[in-house]
């Protein structure tokens, strides 16, 4: 019974996602590559961001207490 909710639960999760893939991008080898890519510049970009936000609470001044009525 675990395998067939695991099944289930997996078409349904990644089956649209996947015919989308089949019927509009799996055709052209050209479409494919620029999925490829943009997919990695989407993963360059949020690994940026991050550590964007990483260097920003690091540089902030965390010794301070925080103001009254906010919660941490």
């Amino acid at each position: 019974m675990g395998l067939a909710v695991f099944f289930g639960c997996t078409f349904v999760a990644f089956g649209p996602a996947l015919s989308m893939f089949i019927l509009t991008i799996a055709g052209d080898p050209l479409r494919v590559i620029i999925l490829v890519a943009g997919s990695f510049f989407w993963l360059v970009s949020v690994l940026f961001s991050s550590l964007i936000w990483f260097i920003s609470v690091q540089v902030s001044d965390r010794s301070t207490p925080p103001p009254p009525g906010t919660s941490t």
